[in-house]
């Protein structure tokens, strides 16, 4: 079983404040449902670097996968999922995966051919991009992950493997904990890379987190809503923890200035709301924000393009350090000299 989200206490606390509104305002709702107006009804548009073509299918033909497993045999035909089906294959979780741009999932079993009892299903989601693949990675990590080393990206358990190539994320389950079944996922992942040809993007946003007190494998993206801000999309995180206090930087790269500037006032209005106080603060960062919220800080600022801050941090102290070395590392990407 994947692992199941946990809110953090800022977000359960932010949860609470937004029902008690909803309760409020729900009679006025229930009144005005008749008097529906279509321009509210305005769809959400993937991100700019999802609209690609579809991916090769070469790779997948009658037979699926079948001539990448040389010691395994075929148990079910190949299986294609699309966004209006997607449910029927992993029902409770496509909305993480539609949120971060999905495309399509191929997915195929194989038994071994000495034991047909010993299994493994293979699922590769098509995301359109790396960093929306890298998304549902990252929010889909395991909390029992070890490094694999395949590739940049890769993690395995007792009876499963991830990884990424590109814009695909691979998942491979095995009915069993068998070394035999690990050795199979291994050479399956070996030759879908090699016959699977991609672009050579990059996750440029994960080279720009400090390396001090980072928690290893928790650099992640969240596609959507982040923190509870529905115009948080797109944000680059990576965990941190100093003493017996966690916290969590975050960066995203928008289109302008100007857009992060609006994110920045945006980000404040909505903490306010939910009850956030803004704190003054002489840290040398220009336009800073630090609001207290929940007994918890909320520090961001624009850097150029990128958005950039600190989430939750239960020490204003650490998390003004955090953010200063993340501000020298943004600096230091662009150019700029302090």
């Amino acid at each position: 079983m994947k692992k199941e989200y946990t809110p953090t206490r800022f977000e359960t606390g932010l949860s609470l404040l937004v029902v008690s509104a909803l309760i409020g305002i729900g009679a006025a709702i229930y009144h005005s449902q008749f008097d529906f107006n279509p321009a509210v009804a305005v769809g959400r548009s993937a991100p700019a670097d999802t609209q690609l073509p579809p991916a090769s299918g070469d790779a997948f033909s009658e037979n699926g996968w079948s001539g990448f497993l040389p010691d395994m045999t075929v148990l079910t035909p190949p299986e294609v999922f699309r966004a209006d089906n997607l449910y029927d294959k992993i029902n409770g979780k496509e909305d993480l995966y539609r949120a971060a741009g999905f495309r399509e999932l191929r997915c195929q079993r194989f038994k071994m051919t000495v034991d047909e009892n010993s299994w493994l299903e293979i699922f590769v989601y098509d995301m359109g991009s790396l960093p929306n693949a890298f998304s549902v990675f990252s929010q889909q990590r395991r909390e029992d992950a070890v490094p694999a080393g395949i590739g940049q990206f890769s993690y395995g358990t007792q009876n499963a493997l991830f990884l990424l190539h590109g814009p695909f994320y691979v998942e491979i389950i095995g009915s069993g904990e068998t070394e035999t079944l690990l050795r199979q996922m291994r050479v399956f992942s070996q030759n879908f890379i090699q016959n699977t040809p991609v672009g050579a993007a990059k996750l440029e946003e994960l080279g720009l987190f400090p390396t001090e007190n980072l928690d290893p494998g928790s650099p992640a993206m969240i596609a959507a809503n982040g923190f509870g801000y529905d115009r948080f999309n797109r944000i680059f995180t990576a965990g941190y923890t100093v003493g017996d206090n966690s916290m969590t930087a975050f960066l995203s790269r928008r289109s302008s200035p100007a857009e992060v500037q609006e994110l920045v006032q945006g980000y404040q209005a909505f903490l306010i709301t939910y009850g956030g106080k803004v704190v003054q603060t002489e840290l040398p960062i220009n336009d800073v924000r630090v609001v207290d919220i929940l007994g918890n800080y909320e520090l961001f600022f624009a850097r150029g393009h990128y958005l950039a801050g600190v989430h939750e941090a239960a020490d204003r102290e650490q998390a003004q350090q955090l953010a200063l070395l993340l501000d020298n590392k943004l600096s230091e990407a662009a150019g700029d000299r302090k």
